[in-house]
């Protein structure tokens, strides 16, 4: 494949939008053994379409999370086997975000952090306090780095 980053940087990059189309049945492949050349392929994608979605419900979520750790302003767009735009995706978050309290740990904050950053509805009014979600999230994970409670009205 060739550098897709050489032939853009001739043109003017407010000029041209990065659309990245990436078969979802090779994606961990992909992602485990060519991480640094897909990152590069995200990075800078205005849109990012999953194709062959079919089948695959249980890994889009974590597909999407990924995605977004390394671009956070990238579309994400899934498609099935017939072209079909799938607009729907379960999210399969590692707490109960109706529970009385989240309970955190190292596993599931990056999870939280993401998801905050990206449905901030989900989170307003939860917090029991003045401060802002992600500044609450970045001062209880400086303070115990091993477990973070959040408590949820």
């Amino acid at each position: 494949m060739w550098d897709s980053h050489e032939i853009l940087n001739r043109w003017k990059k407010d000029k041209v939008l990065e659309i990245v189309i990436i078969n979802a049945e090779s994606f961990e492949l992909y992602l485990s053994n060519m991480k640094s050349y897909m990152t590069r392929q995200i990075r800078r994608a205005y849109m990012t379409i999953f194709r062959s979605c079919d089948g695959m419900e249980d890994k889009l979520a974590g597909f999407r999370r990924s995605i977004r750790a390394v671009n956070s302003q990238t579309n994400f767009v899934l498609k099935n086997k017939d072209g079909e735009i799938n607009p729907r995706l379960n999210e399969d978050l590692p707490y109960d975000i109706q529970a009385d309290f989240i309970e955190l740990n190292d596993r599931t904050f990056g999870i939280f952090y993401i998801d905050a950053m990206e449905y901030v509805e989900r989170y307003v009014g939860k917090i029991n306090s003045e401060i802002p979600v992600i500044e609450i999230m970045w001062i209880e994970k400086c303070n115990a780095p091993n477990k973070k409670i959040i408590s949820v009205n």
